[in-house]
């Protein structure tokens, strides 16, 4: 109802989109005016959208796709001020990749690009949800543990180490070997900034490297006292070289046509907290030469579990492959209790770990067999070595590893190379299991195929 020029322009200005005047309005004028404020409104939210888009790649590496440099500004300004505040713990880990400048040499930076892409995978695959990590420049990467214990921050720099070393990189025909030298440093109050974050890493990484490459390097305090690498290492491993530290939990295998169980799946986990999951403390048992000890304690745990089942029903028992060349078919058949009955036991043996001639597993695979037990092969998958494990081994039963399972409705090709395993594991006359079934499109694919048997986390998940 104004005719005044000075109120409408600052009524813009303080955020109305535009205005009318009461007497001059017409139908026509009113619905121009909306549908012009309505679609600044979208160009405006569109241009938003946009922004945030920019921001969050601002804050990523394009290759690796994790944190950047940036993104470590503002993720450690955050945590500094929340540490400031609740007198928090911040442990941080700068990691180098050992002679990387090899791998670009000798196959070129596609090659190197790829290897960093991987590094990347293996970090998230060994930290939590609630951890940071971050590739601040050529092979180094930065990883922050807010809230983590020095004690658990060692484990959780020598897990990831673990996990860096444990196989080599496969990039096309090339596997390359790699290992990674690890500084860990508690941030303080007195750490400041990024640049100091780095420096100090740095120097306590440095002296690491003097003493040789692919180690972790640190003295931390907790409670007044130090906390070494060294001394944690050694304390986990007497836990993990006792057995004492190992729990089992037991997944059901299904017939997938009416769910029912026919079977169960006995896996080992660990009460070491960083090294709870098999794939960790078998690494750990890899890297210190205990990998038989460990297994031969995991095998026996899972063996006395088992046999508080009921008869009838079929209960899966894991060992690797080397454990069953040096410690034997008889003494792995004496850990079984003299009640039991051989027949209810399957023995997986993982496909993926044969890594010498499978020849050497058929003496042994048949003593078990004589004795009753049945023979899976674990964690099959589609390549050459596979087809040589099950052509000399004979299995009873397959087991699909979950990698060509998870997605497997999406991806055709896939499809198409299961059905030709299927069609070579049905001329063997063996069962097939499906593992790493997750969603109900994979189970309706891998029911279409004619695939029996199966597990994973949507029909049950481990449990005590």
């Amino acid at each position: 109802g104004y005719h005044n020029t000075s109120f409408e322009l600052d009524s813009v200005r303080k955020g109305v989109q535009d205005y009318v005047i009461k007497d001059q309005v017409t139908r026509h004028l009113l619905v121009q005016v909306i549908l012009h404020a309505v679609e600044r409104q979208r160009l405006k939210d569109e241009n938003k959208t946009l922004m945030d888009q920019f921001e969050r790649l601002s804050l990523l590496d394009s290759n690796t796709e994790l944190l950047n440099r940036r993104g470590l500004e503002k993720i450690f300004s955050r945590e500094i001020a929340w540490l400031q505040k609740n007198h928090s713990i911040l442990p941080a880990i700068l990691l180098d990749l050992d002679d990387f400048k090899q791998v670009n040499d000798l196959f070129g930076y596609t090659v190197g690009d790829e290897v960093l892409r991987q590094i990347a995978h293996k970090l998230l695959a060994a930290l939590r949800a609630t951890d940071y990590v971050f590739r601040i420049g050529g092979d180094e990467f930065m990883v922050l543990l807010p809230g983590t214990p020095a004690a658990d921050s060692v484990q959780v720099a020598e897990k990831i180490r673990l996990a860096i070393s444990e196989k080599p990189i496969q990039v096309g025909s090339e596997k390359i070997e790699m290992t990674a030298s690890l500084g860990l440093i508690q941030v303080n109050e007195h750490t400041g900034s990024v640049e100091n974050l780095i420096a100090r890493a740095h120097d306590v990484l440095s002296l690491g490297k003097e003493e040789g490459k692919n180690r972790v390097s640190s003295v931390l305090k907790e409670e007044n006292s130090v906390v070494t690498p060294h001394k944690l290492i050694d304390e986990i491993l007497d836990q993990v070289r006792s057995g004492k530290s190992f729990y089992v939990v037991k997944q059901p295998i299904f017939r997938l046509k009416d769910k029912h169980v026919i079977g169960y799946e006995f896996l080992s986990r660990s009460s070491v907290e960083v090294f709870k999951n098999p794939g960790d403390f078998f690494r750990l048992g890899s890297e210190y030469n205990i990998l038989g000890i460990v297994d031969h304690h995991c095998f026996r745990n899972c063996i006395r579990t088992a046999a508080e089942l009921t008869s009838g029903i079929k209960k899966h028992i894991n060992v690797y492959p080397s454990t069953l060349v040096e410690i034997g078919a008889k003494y792995l058949l004496d850990e079984f209790p003299p009640e039991a009955n051989l027949r209810d036991f399957c023995i997986e043996i993982s496909e993926e770990l044969i890594v010498a001639n499978p020849a050497n597993l058929i003496k042994p695979i048949q003593e078990l067999r004589r004795s009753g037990l049945a023979i899976a092969i674990d964690n099959v998958a589609f390549g050459k070595s596979s087809l040589e494990s099950l052509v000399l081994l004979e299995p009873d039963m397959v087991k699909v590893d979950k990698k060509w399972i998870i997605g497997l409705s999406k991806d055709k090709d896939r499809m198409r190379a299961l059905e030709r395993m299927l069609k070579v594991a049905r001329a063997l006359e063996t069962t097939i299991i499906a593992e790493g079934i997750e969603t109900q499109e994979d189970l309706k694919v891998l029911k279409s195929l004619g695939i029996s048997h199966g597990q994973g986390f949507l029909l049950a998940t481990p449990a005590e």
